[in-house]
């Protein structure tokens, strides 16, 4: 597959899944619109069909939303002692700026 032809399926990918989100279908809705690089990994793990990645995505969404995985709060137990025990990688860019790391 050339890169015009991953572009194409990235641009289409994220413009319906982009619209999924808006329309309050998934839980991210109020996250602001998927990425590029987000894009990529949904279709790449169904090598860039984009039908067969809109349907994973929706099923992430799916079972994100039954699971109860829409929102984290760092500092609720037991999330946050979870991880004070430093088995976790804290990306810190995502973080809210008010929002301290929990310590042990």
């Amino acid at each position: 597959m050339g890169r015009r032809s991953i572009d194409r399926a990235t641009k289409e990918f994220l413009e319906r899944a982009n619209c999924l989100r808006v329309n309050g279908s998934d839980c991210s809705s109020s996250s602001g619109p998927l990425t590029w690089n987000t894009a990529v990994k949904f279709l790449m793990a169904r090598k860039f069909d984009v039908q067969r990645a809109l349907q994973l995505y929706q099923q992430h969404e799916i079972t994100r939303r039954k699971e109860g995985l829409c929102n984290f709060d760092i500092t609720v137990e037991p999330l946050r002692s979870e991880l004070a025990t430093g088995k976790f990688t804290i990306l810190v860019i995502f973080l809210h700026q008010s929002t301290q790391l929990p310590t042990a």
